[in-house]
């Protein structure tokens, strides 16, 4: 369960723009979209499509990248309008928070993770 996660460093300018070209480049060797395979665990990824940390397409480029190398189970549900953090405990009458946790659960479930209810 992935939620708003850095999955390319690369594409992370700020880091580039903060500690420079070096570190840019061998912070791009550690990116999780760099070591994505067949064997990748069942991965839902939360991400809100207005999020200026990490941005949206980072998180659309991994999943393709997955189902390019056919990893069995990858979901990314995007939420527009949303930054970064939007599902936080707390925010907004925790409306995002229990979606998030509705569609977590449910993924859960699928996989035969966790008991369904009753």
């Amino acid at each position: 369960v992935l939620l708003n996660p850095a999955l390319d460093l690369k594409a992370q300018k700020q880091i580039h723009q903060k500690w420079g070209e070096e570190a840019w480049r061998k912070n791009g060797g550690i990116s999780p979209i760099e070591h994505v395979s067949k064997d990748l665990p069942p991965t839902i990824i939360f991400h809100g499509e207005a999020d200026k940390t990490v941005l949206f397409d980072t998180a659309r480029g991994f999943k393709t990248r997955a189902d390019r190398m056919g990893a069995k189970k990858v979901e990314l549900i995007g939420y527009p309008e949303k930054g970064h953090g939007f599902f936080n405990y707390g925010r907004k009458n925790n409306e995002d928070y229990d979606a998030t946790v509705k569609e977590m659960t449910r993924f859960l479930r699928e996989l035969g993770w966790i008991q369904s209810e009753g």
